[in-house]
C-alpha cells in the first residue's frame, strides 16, 4: 500500500514521518515546496501521478486567535482543501479538534456528541467533519481522528511555550477553568497507525487522546514544571478564561471550549497515561 503523508514537518506529522521510515511503510510525502496545497490544479496533477491508496492528512490551520482574523486561509486549509481530496475518492485519516464541541462539564465526550464549536477554527474542524461525513455516507471510506492539547518534540506547542518562559518568569499566570487531557503527538501517530492503516477500523468518528486524569492548562504545567524544574519552578498563577482575556493579552480573541475531555468507545484500548507520556517528553527534550 501506498501512503501519502501530507505535513511531515509538523507537529503531528513529523510523528507519522518518523514512524513511516522506521517502518519501511512504502509512502510520499511532498514538501510546501513541492506541492501548493492551496493549489487546486497542482492538487489534481499530483494525485493523479501518484495514485496513493490512502493520505494522511496532517496540514491544518492550528492558530486558533488568529483564525478569527485570517478567516480566508484558515477555511482553505481547513475545509477547502479536504474539499479537494475527496474528490478522489482515496482513503483520508483526516484530524479534528475538541474545539468542534461546547460540551457540558464534568463529561468525558464520546464520538456521537452534538457538535457546537465556538469559535471560528472549530468551525471550520465542523465543516471538513461534515464533508467527511458526506463522502462516508456515499460509500467511502475515511476516519475522522477528534485529539486535543497536542504537543510534542518537532514544534512549538504549550509544553515547549511553558517551558520557554519559565527561564525569565517566576511567576506564569495559567488558565485553570479549561479541562481536558494532554495527547502526545508521538503516541497519536503510533495508536492512528495500528488502527488505521494497519489493521483499519471501520470508517467514521474516532476520539483519540492520552489517557489519566482530566486536568486544566494551570494544572498541566503544574506537573511538567515541577517534574522538569523541582522546586525552582515558577509559581503558578491560577486564571479564569475570562480574567485571561483582560490581561492585556491582545492576541486572545477565540473563544475556548470548557471541557475538551473527550471519551473512546470505539477502539478496543486506549492509549497511555499522559503523565507517562510528559515525562518521556521531558527526557527526549533533555538528551538534545
Amino acid at each position: 500500500m501506498k501512503l501519502c503523508l501530507l505535513g511531515k514537518t509538523g507537529l503531528l506529522g513529523t510523528e507519522f514521518f518518523k514512524l513511516f521510515k522506521k517502518k519501511g511503510f512504502d509512502f510520499i510525502s511532498p514538501s510546501s515546496k513541492e506541492l501548493n496545497l492551496l493549489d487546486t490544479k497542482k492538487v489534481k496533477e499530483y494525485m493523479e501521478k501518484e495514485t496513493p491508496d490512502q493520505i494522511i492528512l496532517c496540514v491544518a490551520y492550528t492558530n486558533i486567535d488568529l483564525a478569527e482574523k485570517e478567516k480566508e486561509l484558515c477555511e482553505a486549509l481547513n475545509v477547502k482543501l479536504v474539499k479537494t481530496l475527496l474528490r478522489f475518492n482515496i482513503p483520508i485519516v483526516h484530524f479534528s479538534s475538541d474545539y468542534v464541541f461546547s460540551a457540558p462539564e464534568n463529561m468525558k465526550i464520546p464520538e456521537d456528541f452534538e457538535l457546537n464549536p465556538l469559535n471560528f477554527y472549530g468551525k471550520t474542524k465542523q465543516n471538513a467533519e461534515m464533508l467527511i461525513e458526506k463522502s462516508i455516507l456515499a460509500g467511502n471510506t475515511h476516519w475522522n481522528i477528534r485529539t486535543s492539547w497536542l504537543f510534542g518534540t518537532s514544534s512549538k506547542n504549550f509544553v515547549s511555550t511553558i517551558l520557554k518562559l519559565s527561564k525569565s518568569n517566576t511567576t506564569l499566570k495559567i488558565i485553570d477553568d479549561q479541562i481536558g487531557r494532554p495527547t502526545f503527538a508521538k503516541d497519536l501517530a503510533k495508536a492512528v497507525i495500528k488502527h488505521f492503516i494497519e489493521t483499519p477500523f471501520p470508517a467514521g468518528n474516532y476520539h483519540l487522546q492520552n489517557t489519566g486524569n482530566p486536568i486544566s492548562w494551570a494544572g498541566f504545567a503544574t506537573y511538567f514544571l515541577k517534574q522538569e524544574l523541582g522546586n525552582s519552578a515558577p509559581q503558578i498563577e491560577k486564571v479564569s478564561s475570562s480574567q485571561w482575556k483582560n490581561l492585556n493579552f491582545p492576541k486572545v480573541i477565540a473563544n475556548r471550549p470548557k471541557n475538551s475531555v473527550l471519551k473512546n468507545t470505539k477502539l478496543p484500548e486506549s492509549m497511555r497515561n499522559w503523565k507517562i507520556a510528559v515525562d518521556e517528553y521531558l527526557a527526549s527534550i533533555q538528551n538534545k
